[in-house]
């Protein structure tokens, strides 16, 4: 019986794993504003979004993985702009992953498809950073942009539908 099920559940999650890979089953809903607080705004929808993915040191934060979003795709997301000099934001923190754990950071790494140890102690003593092309389906965007400093912007992304290859250079 344990092993019914356990078939099952495998068969199961093979046919989850083939549909989140289909992109053609997506239906795109145009980003809504849910909530805006002061300088903060939160949207929701679902878009196919093309981009760069960067892994790199920031003195300022650390190792943190974020998305910019491809020019053409900078029409799929709401206007983002806190400060004027700055211009339209499209680089995002992508799924809030900063200030991980090795196991969260990991994790994060296989999800985006990334085959680099970002664990290793080297990649970071050499200053080393990874990147390259993807493609996911965002589903929330939170934004905090006060008009007198730095913005802050995250997406977030239900599924990766297609990443790599990925290059990683070190400063050393």
């Amino acid at each position: 019986m344990k092993q019914l099920i356990l078939s099952a559940l495998l068969v199961g999650f093979g046919v989850t794993a083939q549909a989140q890979t289909d992109d053609a089953s997506f239906t795109e809903i145009p980003f809504q504003q849910a909530l805006e607080q002061g300088d903060y705004s939160y949207y929701v929808g679902s878009q196919i979004l093309e981009g760069t993915l960067y892994y790199e040191p920031s003195s300022l934060f650390g190792y943190r993985f974020e998305f910019d979003i491809a020019e053409k795709d900078l029409t799929k997301i709401p206007v983002l702009i806190g400060n004027p000099d700055k211009g339209q934001n499209s680089r995002f923190v992508l799924n809030k992953h900063f200030k991980m754990t090795p196991q969260e950071t990991a994790r994060a790494a296989v999800y985006l498809g990334i085959k680099t140890d970002l664990n290793d102690p080297k990649f970071e003593e050499k200053g080393c950073a990874v990147t390259g092309p993807i493609k996911v389906q965002a589903t929330s965007i939170g934004y905090f942009g006060p008009k007198t400093a730095e913005g802050y912007a995250s997406i977030d992304a239900l599924r990766v539908l297609s990443s790599g290859p990925f290059e990683v250079e070190c400063k050393e």
